[in-house]
C-alpha cells in the first residue's frame, strides 16, 4: 500500500515548508510516491532495497516523487521536506533523499539528490553528479523504476567505498578544525622567525638613515625640501544595509546536494 501524504497539497499553498503525514527517525527506506510513478510491486521492492542499505550503513533513504514543486526550487523543496519531517538516522540525522518532480513537462522536470549528516561523505558532490549522470537516460525515457534503482545503487556504493579526502565537502572543515590549523600555522611561523631573529646578533635598529650608508660611498653637496604635489583620495560612505530575514536548516552537520532538469 502506498503512503498517503495528502497534507502536502494543502500546505504547498501556504508559505511554509512541505510536510509529510508522518516522520521516521530509524534506519529505514521510505518511498513517498505522490506522483504515482511506481507500481505497488516496484515500490515495495525499492523500499526493501533501501531498508537493507540503510540498516547496513546506519542512514535513512527516501524517494519522493511529486507532480509540482509548488513554487519552490528543487533544492529548497528537498532540504525543507527532509528537515520538516525529521528524517535521518542517529545524532547527525544521516540520510539521503531523491526528489523527482514531473511538473513542467519534458525538459523542464526536476531531479535532485540531497545528502544530510554523515551521508554527505558517502554522497559527495562529485558522486552525486555521477549518480545523476547514470539516471538521466532513464528519467528522460520515463523509466522511473530503473532511475530509482540507480540512486539506491549509487548510495550503497558511496557508503561501501569512502571518498578520498579531496572529495569531502567544504563543511567537513568545522570552525574548530580551522582554528586548530590556523594556530599550528602561527606556531610554526613563530618558531621559524624566532630562530632567524636569534641569529641576527649584530643587527640593531637605528632611527637615522645615515647609519645605513657605507662610509665614503655617498657625498651630498646640497640638500633641501620641495613640495611637489598632493594626492587626495575620496571613498564613498557605505549605505546601511536594509534588514532582511532568512532561515537556516537545522541538524548536526548540515546537508548538500545537486540536481538537474530533464
Amino acid at each position: 500500500m502506498k503512503r498517503i501524504f495528502a497534507v502536502i497539497a494543502a500546505i504547498l499553498l501556504m508559505p511554509t515548508v512541505p510536510l509529510a503525514a508522518s516522520a521516521s527517525g530509524s534506519g529505514t527506506g521510505l518511498v513517498a510516491d505522490e506522483a504515482e510513478l511506481f507500481t505497488e510491486a516496484e515500490e515495495r521492492k525499492l523500499a526493501s532495497e533501501m531498508s537493507d542499505v540503510a540498516a547496513e550503513y546506519g542512514c535513512e533513504l527516501i524517494i519522493l516523487t511529486v507532480r509540482s514543486l509548488g513554487g519552490y526550487t528543487a533544492e529548497d523543496y528537498a532540504a525543507s521536506y527532509y528537515d520538516a519531517n525529521g528524517y535521518g538516522y542517529g545524532e547527525t540525522r544521516s540520510g539521503a533523499l531523491l526528489l523527482v518532480s514531473t511538473g513542467g513537462g519534458a525538459g523542464n522536470r526536476d531531479v535532485y539528490v540531497y545528502a544530510y549528516g554523515d551521508a554527505r561523505y558517502a554522497l559527495t558532490l562529485p558522486r552525486i553528479d555521477d549518480v545523476l549522470d547514470g539516471m538521466m537516460s532513464d528519467l528522460r525515457s520515463e523509466n522511473w523504476y530503473a532511475a530509482a534503482q540507480t540512486f539506491v545503487r549509487g548510495t550503497e556504493s558511496g557508503f561501501a567505498n569512502p571518498a578520498p579526502s579531496t572529495d569531502y565537502p567544504p563543511e567537513n572543515y568545522t570552525p574548530q578544525i580551522i582554528a586548530v590549523s590556523f594556530g599550528l600555522g602561527l606556531l610554526a611561523a613563530g618558531i621559524t622567525v624566532g630562530v632567524m631573529w636569534s641569529k641576527m646578533k649584530t643587527v640593531k635598529l637605528s632611527g637615522r638613515a645615515a647609519e645605513y650608508i657605507r662610509q665614503g660611498s655617498l657625498n651630498v653637496t646640497h640638500s633641501g625640501e620641495r613640495f611637489l604635489y598632493r594626492r587626495v583620495s575620496r571613498v564613498a560612505r557605505p549605505q546601511a544595509a536594509s534588514p532582511s530575514g532568512g532561515g537556516g536548516r537545522s541538524g548536526g552537520g548540515g546537508g548538500h546536494g545537486g540536481g538537474r532538469k530533464f
